[in-house]
């Protein structure tokens, strides 16, 4: 792709990422096709690490900029020439919110929302039937809707006093109808497409899983699942990647043999996706779940719940929702065929939207 020159009131575009406990994180993923996205335009960024506590892992794409959290509105103050673009992080929103931070050159890029957990009782439902209920859950069953709001004023206030995009039209509605807040727009999540670019790869006979944390990943679906798909092909194996604890958790409640991957860095993970017949990510909870997007831009079918990435995707025969056992079984069987056209149709229609070039000129329309 061209590059292309395009002129913004700032002298440089400051992203300010939330240190992560992994490399492997989909944040850093973000935050680097987001700064590659910029490159390609022409404008003039830098990424610069967000530090809290030691629990961190060093971004893991080149070597950037750290900075203290305490020391955070002093830098932002002080350099008006730049504009700075953060996520809302629980931490930072803390701080934000402590430090009555109003500023004019910082946008707050909604992608987690907090409150799931407070205001849908079927998260507290997931902890319950798959790992018995915390005690915490147990309380928070018996608080009052108005306490909860109030405890999630650190959260909802600095959005208010600052510029806000959300990632998925999910985010800003939740964001309109519970906190109140009008966003400026939407913000699609970045894709550098020669991540998932991997040629031909021969397909082998397995399913690949993907386990998130043991608060969004639902246990007895992805079970049900993995039944159904050996019902319909005996000799289907199942690999996985994420988190390995609960995988081991899940052979020995199910008594399933579900095989490890390992931590797969990017390219590796997007040459597993294609070599597999089809993705299943159980996940429930989730504004915007990539696991999705990569396989299908890698050109393996998925099985998930139904989610916000389908704002970008559309309904798709490439797409099982979870919930629907008719509708997996009839699609499997359509992927043991040739996928390819379909395939390439999606791919193009997610990078329309997504392509990290795209999502930077968006981002710019916010400055101008």
């Amino acid at each position: 792709m061209s590059r292309l020159q395009i002129d913004i009131p700032y002298e440089k575009i400051n992203l300010l990422l939330p240190q992560q406990k992994s490399k492997y994180s989909v944040l850093y993923n973000v935050f680097n096709d987001l700064f590659l996205g910029l490159k390609k335009i022409g404008i003039n960024s830098e990424i610069t690490l967000v530090k809290y506590n030691d629990y961190f892992s060093d971004f893991p794409y080149f070597n950037v900029r750290n900075q203290k959290l305490n020391d955070l509105s002093e830098i932002i103050y002080s350099n008006q020439e730049e504009f700075f673009i953060t996520v809302d992080d629980f931490a930072l929103m803390q701080y934000f919110f402590k430090k009555n931070i109003k500023f004019t050159n910082l946008l707050i890029w909604a992608n987690y929302f907090y409150g799931h957990k407070f205001i849908f009782g079927r998260y507290t439902k997931l902890w319950e039937t798959n790992f018995s209920i915390p005690q915490i859950y147990k309380l928070i069953s018996f608080t009052p809707l108005n306490l909860i709001m109030r405890n999630a004023r650190f959260y909802y206030e600095p959005m208010k006093n600052n510029i806000t995009v959300a990632q998925s039209i999910w985010t800003d509605l939740l964001l309109e109808r519970v906190y109140n807040i009008f966003t400026r727009g939407l913000l699609y999540i970045p894709l550098e497409y020669d991540y998932y670019n991997i040629g031909k790869v021969e397909r082998i006979k397995k399913a690949l899983i993907y386990l998130g944390s043991n608060e969004d990943t639902d246990l007895f679906a992805l079970n049900k699942i993995i039944n159904l798909l050996r019902e319909e092909d005996r000799e289907l194996e199942f690999d996985y990647f994420g988190d390995s604890d609960i995988g081991e958790y899940f052979n020995r409640r199910f008594g399933k043999d579900i095989v490890y991957l390992g931590k797969l860095e990017r390219k590796n993970l997007s040459i597993e996706y294609a070599r597999h017949l089809v993705t299943i990510s159980p996940i429930y909870n989730g504004n915007f779940e990539m696991v999705p997007i990569q396989s299908l831009l890698c050109g393996t079918p998925v099985v998930t719940y139904i989610q916000p990435f389908m704002e970008v995707t559309g309904q798709s025969t490439l797409i099982a929702n979870i919930s629907n056992y008719s509708e997996v079984r009839r699609k499997f069987k359509m992927w043991h065929k040739a996928v390819d056209a379909e395939s390439n149709l999606l791919r193009e229609k997610i990078l329309s939207v997504m392509d990290n070039s795209i999502v930077a000129r968006e981002l710019v329309n916010y400055l101008l």
